[in-house]
């Protein structure tokens, strides 16, 4: 997953690969110069720009009444927003108060991302306030300027927010896991202009998934999580057990990627259970440093360790004494 501002600077809170600040061919583009309110006037309704839809002659639009629906199930109402009261280069601005202006467009039938293999979001906007959650939270705790819903009330299954810091969020979700990250730079509530993009690659594309600071891969005993590759950049793994001991390990079907560094763990059981089993599985490879450690966060961490299984390609929570995080 990538996220960037502005095509000139690359800010991320892990820089990957070299990305190239390139937009893709549009499926459907929504463009504010083909609404015909005036400065001031409500946008009840956002049609796509070149009228392109399900067929039917009916556009792919944005309305206030499905983003009531969406945030009735929040506690919340929406209100539609306004043809801004500026013009930037001749061009129309939509704006959202930032509490409860609203649109959405409707998942009932197929849309422009419905059953996508892969997804870029691209943005012009112009932020003139702070946005919500701490710095070091990931992107759902942000306040969310476009995003997918997963059903009414739900969480973001992707979102492009700004946080307190008026840093740039962004991530996925899949399942238990969360994919977030934010801009280096802060105060984008600047003013000015930016453009701001979402990509998240293909299936089986060369891209693997992050597990950034603050997010983990977890195991329960009903988890059935399947990934192509995984690499650690400074997340980590837990585990859940109920009083059966009993775990579901997430399957890697590709290859796992271990940092030179910690891999924090955090491992919850009943009182007086001492829980081993599977965390993880790959069928590819694993790269894992000399200097590679699995640190343990709660009550259990002076009792577990996580062995390393080359030969059955796992990662196995075992019974230990201190805290020794890692054995080959």
């Amino acid at each position: 997953m990538e996220a960037f501002e502005d095509a000139s600077e690359y800010e991320y809170t892990v820089e990957p690969p070299a990305a190239v600040a390139v937009v893709p061919a549009a499926t459907a583009t929504w463009r504010a110069d083909t609404l015909t309110q005036t400065a001031g006037q409500p946008v009840v309704a956002w049609a796509e720009a070149d009228g392109k839809g399900n067929g039917g002659g009916t556009p792919w639009t944005f309305v206030t009444n499905i983003a009531q629906s969406i945030l009735s199930g929040k506690n919340s109402f929406a209100t539609p927003p306004v043809v801004a009261a500026d013009m930037v280069n001749g061009h129309k601005l939509v704006s959202f108060n930032g509490t409860n202006d609203c649109l959405a467009l409707t998942g009932a039938s197929q849309t422009p991302v419905g059953y996508g293999d892969g997804l870029t979001v691209a943005a012009v906007v112009r932020f003139t306030g702070y946005g919500q959650g701490v710095t070091n939270s990931n992107h759902r705790s942000s306040g969310h300027f476009l995003s997918s819903e997963n059903g009414v009330g739900g969480d973001a299954t992707w979102a492009l927010g700004l946080n307190s810091a008026a840093r740039l969020t962004s991530g996925v979700a899949v399942k238990d896991m969360v994919f977030s990250n934010r801009s280096r730079r802060r105060f984008l509530n600047d003013g000015n202009l930016h453009v701001v993009v979402l990509s998240i690659p293909k299936k089986g594309a060369a891209n693997q998934p992050l597990v950034l600071p603050g997010a983990y891969v977890k195991a329960t005993s009903t988890n059935t999580l399947t990934m192509a590759n995984v690499e650690f950049v400074g997340g980590g793994l837990a585990a859940d057990f109920t009083s059966s001991g009993t775990i579901q390990p997430v399957t890697v079907s590709g290859n796992v990627v271990l940092p030179a560094g910690d891999v924090p763990v955090k491992v919850t059981a009943p009182d007086g259970m001492t829980p081993g089993g599977t965390l993880l599985s790959w069928s590819g490879r694993i790269a894992v440093r000399d200097t590679t450690r699995f640190v343990f966060e709660g009550p259990l961490a002076n009792k577990l360790k996580v062995k390393v299984d080359e030969v059955n390609k796992q990662l196995r929570l075992l019974s230990a004494t201190g805290s020794i995080m890692i054995i080959r």
